[in-house]
């Protein structure tokens, strides 16, 4: 691990992702690294042009990129900050990262913007990344300040996860950062319990501190989870790609607006 990667549109409304970045970043004792996406609008039309003048738009997004560089440095002197421009989107970003060797990077943070006062297509974008990207991701809500995660609950299917989860990352950071782990599976109706201490989940977790969770979901898997990580002092909600187990259905788009919108703590993804 070498590094912390902020993943963030050059604006001050996203701001809150970066300074949670490099609040991680310090108590890891790594470099930050923001790295910003920017598009130049185009008239839409047979013939699409741009609105602006590129160089202009690129001019000053880059004048935002070093503002926005110079403004951390200042904020947080004993860390080292480096700044990026990049053309696309946020996914196109932290894809490019994980394409380009920037996987060595301890985590990726990019702003969640579901809820709240922030843009919803922002949260749509958000969504999408923690389904498809091939990075591990923390997307961190609007008004959540840093600070070091002491209990993460890892949200998963039991019946999906007969092969385990990729946790290599998790672990990492857990060496790094000393938190505790709760498994969480949620029964739907008619489920039969779970035994957690023949799963190959429970092998996977041998010698860390962790612990077994298992709730009903009453009211929708999404809300299940949310009242869950609301009533135990969860810090980080950490969930697994798509294809394991209820997460086929939970991170359709429209499932997964709704778990950011509803989790006020940073969402990590999991991935190897």
């Amino acid at each position: 691990m070498s590094f912390v990667l902020a993943a963030t549109y050059p604006n001050e409304a996203d701001n809150f992702s970066v300074h949670y970045a490099a609040g991680l970043a310090a108590g890891l004792q790594l470099p930050l690294r923001i790295i910003c996406p920017y598009t130049v609008p185009l008239a839409v039309g047979e013939m699409p042009m741009p609105l602006l003048p590129v160089e202009e738009v690129r001019d000053a997004a880059q004048a935002r990129v070093e503002s926005l560089k110079s403004d951390f440095q200042r904020q947080y002197p004993n860390l080292r900050v480096s700044g990026d421009l990049v053309y696309g989107t946020l996914a196109d970003v932290v894809n490019e990262a994980a394409r380009s060797g920037l996987e060595r990077a301890a985590l990726s943070v990019v702003p969640n913007g579901a809820g709240g006062d922030a843009d919803s297509w922002l949260g749509s974008e958000v969504a999408s990344l923690l389904r498809e990207s091939r990075a591990s991701l923390l997307a961190v809500p609007a008004g959540v300040p840093f600070r070091t995660p002491r209990h993460v609950c890892i949200a998963c299917d039991f019946k999906g996860v007969q092969e385990g989860l990729p946790l290599l990352n998790l672990l990492r950071l857990k060496t790094a950062l000393g938190f505790r782990l709760t498994v969480l599976h949620v029964l739907q109706s008619g489920d039969a319990p779970i035994q957690f201490e023949r799963s190959m989940l429970q092998n996977q977790l041998v010698g860390t501190a962790s612990s077994f969770s298992e709730i009903t979901a009453n009211d929708g898997v999404d809300k299940a989870i949310a009242g869950f990580v609301s009533g135990q002092a969860v810090d980080w909600l950490a969930v697994a790609p798509h294809h394991y187990g209820f997460w086929e259905g939970l991170f359709h788009r429209s499932h997964t607006v709704r778990l950011l919108e509803g989790t006020k703590v940073p969402i990590f993804s999991l991935r190897d």
